[in-house]
């Protein structure tokens, strides 16, 4: 997993080792009930909504989130990128702060 910024948002990329995606696969992990083969992985699978809702959440936030993979036995990377603002601390801090 990596974090970086880039043009003023932040991005997340997170990979791993495993079974890797097709182009089909790819062009449709994000959609609702989507699940990849998983007659050699695993014996259960989830439901298929794990990444759907991740992908909603991201886009409620104004970011976007995207999945990559070289192909089946290549691994997987996922880019979230997210937008970032100005924070003004003691703007914020002073809000949240009880008179004393």
């Amino acid at each position: 997993m990596s974090l970086s910024l880039e043009d003023s948002g932040a991005v997340v990329r997170i990979s791993d080792n495993g079974k890797g995606m097709s182009s089909d696969e790819l062009s449709t992990i994000f959609e609702m009930f989507a699940q990849g083969d998983q007659s050699a992985t695993r014996g259960t699978g989830g439901l298929g909504i794990g990444l759907t809702l991740t992908k909603r959440l991201v886009e409620m936030h104004g970011g976007d989130i995207v999945a990559e993979s070289s192909g089946v036995g290549n691994g997987s990377v996922f880019v979230c990128k997210l937008p970032m603002t100005p924070f003004n601390v003691q703007q914020e801090a002073g809000d949240r702060v009880a008179p004393q």
